[in-house]
């Protein structure tokens, strides 16, 4: 596939017109009849987007000229498999795109616009900040090339020292071009998020959600307060929000039977005192009951001795 997919892109010149990109872009997906595992339909998909992206015709500040084509295809690439810096290409300019179509409508919310534009650009920062060797730019390093026959009794050791060079060069190599992205998408954010409405703490909670680094989001955080100072130094940072959710009512602790206990104020006497009970109120209903009679004698013999 890797010929036609070139063959198609040797099409593409500078200043295309919107109908001419359309028709390379029939070509690609063309090759989705042929093509169909995730790995093909992500290199088509990844070859539609980078046509839009290097259609040659770029706004100012680096914004696509066709930013619906761009987020459209940017998408659908991500939900394949993609390298590192591919994944990051294609998040970085999905947020321009997006970001582009804000300026060019020019009527929608900008607070509802920032949310959704800076997504992709945090997405980006997390493959930056999850596959960064070194937080420096460094020189690439050398790699020895070697011409020496399998034959030679050194031959292993050197292929295994060429082997290493190699791998470190691709680290370093990887390392700077992640730099280069932190370094010009980390301003981005800071100048969404340093214009008004300000919304620190919108920030706070999408970088927390997406970066799941909280050293790096308050980096970020600090550099957008500051941003935001230097333009208006009255402005005053609202502190993060430290409001619990409200607490359920404390539920009663449950038996291991599962049977939720009794409240202590209403305790069910166990059998034994139950008869001691019931003893007792029979001797005491015979005791009232002879001192009835012995004073029922007492009033009549009191009566006779009256009459007589």
């Amino acid at each position: 596939m890797g010929p036609r997919l070139r063959e198609i892109d040797s099409q593409r010149r500078f200043g295309r017109t919107p109908e001419q990109m359309e028709k390379m872009e029939t070509q690609y997906l063309e090759l989705l009849q042929e093509y169909d595992s995730p790995e093909d339909k992500g290199r088509i998909y990844a070859a539609i987007a980078n046509s839009y992206i290097n259609s040659g015709i770029q706004t100012p500040g680096g914004l696509p000229v066709f930013p619906e084509k761009v987020a459209e295809y940017c998408e659908k690439a991500l939900q394949y498999p993609q390298e590192v810096p591919d994944s990051c290409r294609f998040y970085s300019f999905w947020g321009a795109a997006l970001q582009a179509q804000c300026y060019k409508s020019g009527e929608e919310d900008f607070s509802v616009a920032r949310r959704e534009i800076v997504i992709p650009y945090l997405k980006t920062l997390k493959f930056v900040f999850d596959n960064l060797t070194s937080r420096e730019s460094q020189n690439l390093p050398s790699v020895v090339a070697y011409d020496v026959p399998p034959s030679d009794p050194h031959y292993g050791e050197i292929v295994r020292k060429h082997n290493r060079q190699m791998n470190k060069w691709k680290e370093v190599k990887l390392n700077n071009k992640l730099l280069r992205y932190k370094d010009v998408l980390v301003p981005k954010v800071v100048s969404l998020y340093s214009q008004k409405p300000y919304a620190t703490d919108e920030l706070r909670e999408l970088a927390g959600e997406i970066l799941k680094k909280e050293d790096t989001v308050k980096e970020l955080i600090s550099l957008v307060t500051n941003k935001i100072k230097d333009k208006d130094p009255d402005y005053v940072e609202p502190r993060p929000s430290t409001e619990q959710p409200e607490k359920e009512p404390r539920k009663e602790e449950q038996p291991i039977s599962g049977k939720v206990p009794k409240p202590e104020t209403v305790k069910t006497p166990v059998p034994e005192q139950l008869e001691s009970a019931e003893e007792g109120t029979n001797w005491l209903v015979v005791s009232l009951a002879v001192v009835a009679v012995i004073l029922a004698g007492a009033v009549v013999f009191l009566l006779l001795r009256r009459r007589g």
